[in-house]
């Protein structure tokens, strides 16, 4: 993390606190676009069912937040830029997905053992306004490239 973040360590509580709810949403996206990505097959008689998907029991951490443009111009263009410096450090987690073929003799299970995750993320809330809900658009997306490794 180069010097133009800020560091967020009360997110880092938040985010703690409320890891295992996001966990369990996560997990419910992830299973159910993989089911319906997988659904179709892979050809040949190739099958990948995705069993469990859980990111584990640590945190995603965000390591900082940069801001972009001057506050006093939010009134301009109505709208407020921010990249979060994001991490995922998981040691255990469950994700299992099985792998069936007529060349196998079997169902073939595979499990991750560990999986980190880093990326930059630029969250663009649009249309400030001063009634609730402040903005009218939450925009994400990721910027470069998302660094993961698994094992």
């Amino acid at each position: 993390m180069d010097g133009s973040y800020e560091r967020a360590a009360w997110f880092n509580t938040v985010v703690r606190n409320l890891w295992p709810h996001v966990d369990a949403a996560v997990a419910s996206k992830v299973h159910a676009a993989a089911r319906a990505a997988l659904a179709s097959g892979l050809g040949g008689g190739f099958a990948i069912e995705l069993t469990h998907f859980s990111l584990g029991a640590q945190p995603l951490t965000l390591c900082g937040v940069r801001a972009y443009g001057d506050p006093a111009a939010v009134d301009q263009t109505n709208s407020v830029v921010f990249d979060l410096d994001v991490r995922l450090a998981s040691t255990e987690p469950n994700v299992v997905a099985r792998v069936s073929s007529p060349l196998l003799p079997g169902p073939l299970t595979l499990q991750l053992a560990a999986l980190q995750l880093r990326a930059v993320v630029r969250v663009s809330l649009r249309m400030l306004s001063a009634r609730l809900p402040p903005f009218e658009a939450l925009t994400v997306r990721r910027v470069g490239v998302l660094d993961a490794r698994c094992s």
